[in-house]
């Protein structure tokens, strides 16, 4: 019976495709289902919004550790969605994360400790993640204006998606700026 249990959760369409967002999944539980992940692993999605003891909600850390076995696991992997999940700017940085993306999902991530101060967390993405065709960056608080300026020179993002992003208002300037000059691929 366990033989067989595990030559169906080998199955490669079954991790073809993976999503865990209909319930949220803890950090060292996904490093665990990395073992099924494939080469063939096209898309990831993960959510990790919990309710502590008190019933508040709090988000899960993800961290470098897992990313890097995702990344090294799922080398063809073209769509990463990670929702609601804390992310340590200093420790996790956007080309820690697959280059071969086409699909890149923050919805509602909390990223901190952005290192240095001034740089935006999306450095350097245009040159890490060339195929990228859509970002989605909605109810991310922590997004600023000045990021704006580093996610348009991604040369072939198509769609961009920033909704409910608060601080993307309390500077014009560099909006201006990104949507003058960049963005020469968006629709």
């Amino acid at each position: 019976c366990c033989r067989r249990l595990n030559g169906v959760c080998r199955d490669r369409t079954l991790w073809r495709i993976v999503d865990f967002r209909t319930k949220p999944i803890r950090s060292r539980d996904l490093k665990r289902y990395t073992k099924y992940f494939q080469s063939y692993t096209e898309k990831l999605a993960i959510k990790g919004n919990f309710e502590d003891d008190s019933g508040a909600s709090r988000f899960e850390e993800l961290g470098k550790d897992v990313v890097c076995a995702i990344t090294n696991t799922c080398p063809n992997l073209k769509a990463f969605h990670i929702e609601n999940y804390a992310i340590k700017g200093d420790a996790l940085r956007i080309v820690d994360l697959p280059q071969t993306l086409q699909t890149l999902s923050l919805k509602g991530t909390d990223v901190s400790n952005v290192v240095p101060v001034a740089r935006s967390y999306f450095f350097k993405i245009d040159t890490h993640m060339p195929n990228l065709t859509t970002l989605i960056l909605s109810e991310c608080s922590w997004l600023s204006a000045h990021s704006l300026l580093v996610i348009s020179k991604i040369p072939k993002l198509k769609e961009l998606r920033m909704n409910s992003c608060e601080n993307l208002g309390e500077c014009v300037a560099y909006a201006s700026l990104a949507t003058r000059f960049g963005f020469k691929s968006l629709e």
